[in-house]
């Protein structure tokens, strides 16, 4: 698998590399690297919707926290008059 950066980044040999729009995680360890791009061998696959092993447990978190509505998004509240029950 071939990652493009758009910054450099600090990396570590080994990491997990989320596909945000999927929920597919990889444990990764990079085989090569250079301006802008690292080359990985993905190790295993886990997808984020389903239970998910340890090593993945701080990815998931993030994913979903990126997934929630922002209350910014959500829809406004619809005001409804209250019902009197006689």
């Amino acid at each position: 698998m071939r990652l493009q950066l758009e910054a450099p980044l600090p990396m570590a040999d080994s990491f997990i590399v989320v596909e945000w729009a999927s929920g597919d995680a990889h444990d990764a360890q990079a085989i090569w690297m250079r301006e802008g791009e690292v080359g990985v061998q993905v190790l295993r696959t886990c997808d984020l919707r389903d239970r998910t092993p340890l090593p993945f447990a701080e990815a998931k978190a993030a994913w979903l926290a990126e997934r929630a509505p922002s209350p910014e998004s959500a829809s406004p509240e619809i005001a409804v008059p209250p019902t009197v029950v006689v």
